[in-house]
């Protein structure tokens, strides 16, 4: 089985469990397999879209069959789908922390509201995250607000003359 997944183009290593997500603000803390897992998927997206590497911050499964996920890091906010079984994980979507608003979440949504650019000439369009658990929509929209403020506090501001 793990040469034909090597031979399908998969870097292929073998592991007892995947390595220990530390967050840069909480420290250390008891080893979590959801967590690991969504750094490593983070890691494994972050390899072929962005070259500077993003800080894991949260993930949740939005559909029932576990195709499609959102991934908060400190820096974006991911929509990312499984294309097949044994396929890479593709970004359907991505948005910087920096052109966000706080969500809201309505209905089966959290609609991640985007900041007006004054230099772009296209219309702005709200994205949204879509799930039937609402639960999982608040959870998202709670830890996106934090990853918001976390953004802000660690870029710097610059001074402008009034």
């Amino acid at each position: 089985m793990y040469f034909r997944i090597q031979e399908m183009g998969c870097k292929f290593i073998s592991r007892i469990r995947l390595p220990r997500f530390i967050s840069p603000y909480m420290g250390v803390e008891l080893y979590s397999t959801h967590k690991a897992k969504g750094m490593h998927l983070l890691e494994l997206i972050n390899k072929d879209y962005h070259g500077q590497m993003d800080t894991y911050w949260a993930h949740s499964i939005l559909s029932n069959d576990g195709k499609q996920i959102a991934l908060i890091s400190l820096q974006r906010v991911y929509l990312i789908e499984k294309a097949a079984a044994w396929g890479l994980w593709n970004i359907k979507w991505s948005i910087d922390m920096n052109h966000l608003s706080p969500p809201t979440v309505v209905e089966d949504k959290l609609v991640l509201h985007v900041n007006k650019n004054e230099q772009a000439s296209t219309a702005v369009v709200d994205w949204y995250l879509e799930s039937k658990e609402m639960e999982v929509l608040e959870w998202l929209c709670r830890k996106i607000n934090t990853a918001m403020a976390l953004n802000m506090e660690s870029s710097i501001c610059s001074k402008q003359d009034v």
